[in-house]
């Protein structure tokens, strides 16, 4: 399963039962207190796969589930574009030189490639091959710091668009689904650092739908009781 069809099962799934207990703000609660909690259990010092992996999961499911609600979002494509199949989209090479401070100008990237197929840990390993030597120096924190940034950085974008009266409707999509872009291949290149299997964690997780109500489509539970939108570990895309 691609990422592209990995993404359309969280929705098929839960995208109904977002759509009415959890919209605006509450779902970027709920993905930054899922952050959060990754970080509690990295600082705990918890080293087992499955465990983090799960705790992963949920930190991708909701980023789907903010995604889902600009209906249709372009996001492989903006992947494909930010993340090009041959290395960094900035310097070009294979293994990123870029440094901190990178002053190469971004060109777009319209990739042909097969890539547009990518299943995640396809993803986590081209991310990995690209940036994976810098994560490393750059040490964990500050990586799940990065995480937290793109975060913000698309919170940022959504809560300003109604500003934005200049730009048509298109280009504030594409803008969008850029930003999501960014948080994704953190989110993976977080799954490489911490050498979780991240794809089988997602289908392991929500693949064989909603363990309360057991549809596997159009989940129909009721508001799984997240007022403080937190994320348990385990949990299945905010349940």
């Amino acid at each position: 399963m691609n990422l592209g069809q990995q993404i359309k099962v969280l929705f098929d799934l839960y995208g109904r039962r977002n759509a009415i207990h959890f919209r605006g703000e509450t779902r970027f609660l709920a993905l930054h207190d899922s952050v959060r909690m990754l970080n509690k259990l990295l600082r705990k010092g918890e080293t087992d796969k499955e465990v983090l992996g799960k705790m992963l999961a949920a930190v991708f499911a909701w980023t789907c589930a903010i995604a889902d609600s600009f209906i249709d979002l372009e996001l492989v494509r903006e992947l494909c574009n930010k993340y090009p199949h041959f290395g960094c989209a900035y310097c070009r090479q294979k293994k990123c030189m870029c440094s901190e401070d990178r002053q190469f100008q971004y060109k777009e990237y319209q990739s042909l490639h097969p890539q547009r197929e990518w299943t995640i840990s396809e993803w986590c390993a081209h991310l990995d091959e690209v940036y994976g030597a810098n994560n490393r120096a750059r040490g964990l924190g500050q990586c799940l710091l990065r995480l937290y940034e793109e975060i913000s950085e698309a919170e940022i974008t959504v809560l300003t668009h109604v500003h934005h009266a200049d730009k048509s409707v298109d280009d504030l999509r594409k803008y969008t689904a850029r930003e999501f872009a960014d948080v994704f291949a953190w989110i993976f290149s977080l799954a490489a650092l911490l050498e979780v299997d991240l794809q089988l964690s997602v289908e392991n997780a929500y693949n064989a739908g909603c363990r309360r109500c057991e549809r596997r489509v159009w989940c129909n539970c009721p508001n799984p009781a997240m007022i403080s939108a937190r994320v348990s570990v385990g949990s299945r895309f905010g349940e």
